[in-house]
């Protein structure tokens, strides 16, 4: 899945907001910008984490998530987060693994709103 998410800080009150996969206990590539950090996550569970202080208010921000089930049967689970208008990275911002077969259920778009400002979502792709 790919999107585009325009989201709004307001005050010292920051939104999170992300991609996901496989239903909603499945897997999430989520931005919280208020702990400047990115996450990949499966239903609650933190399988990995890594800093993002590039995230600017009141602007896009792309998204891409992906997962491939490997020969061994490990889910190799990436993600991408970069600012609308600049090049996407070459490299995943964020990787895990994870021992278990994926979930089944849908793609989704996330946001938890809490600068009780609007997200925008936009350009959502979805592909085999």
């Amino acid at each position: 899945i790919a999107a585009r998410i325009h989201a709004t800080a307001a005050v010292r009150r920051f939104p999170e907001f992300g991609v996901g996969l496989a239903g909603a206990s499945g897997y999430k590539l989520w931005l919280i910008p208020g702990q400047k950090m990115v996450q990949i996550l499966k239903g609650d569970e933190v399988l990995a984490s890594v800093a993002y202080t590039t995230w600017v208010s009141a602007t896009w921000t792309k998204f891409r998530l992906q997962f491939r089930t490997k020969a061994d049967g490990v889910t190799a689970v990436s993600g991408k987060v970069w600012e609308d208008g600049k090049p996407e990275p070459k490299e995943a911002t964020i990787a895990a693994e994870d021992k278990e077969k994926p979930s089944e259920g849908r793609a989704a778009v996330w946001a938890n709103p809490y600068a009780g400002t609007p997200l925008r979502f936009t350009d959502i792709l979805l592909a085999p």
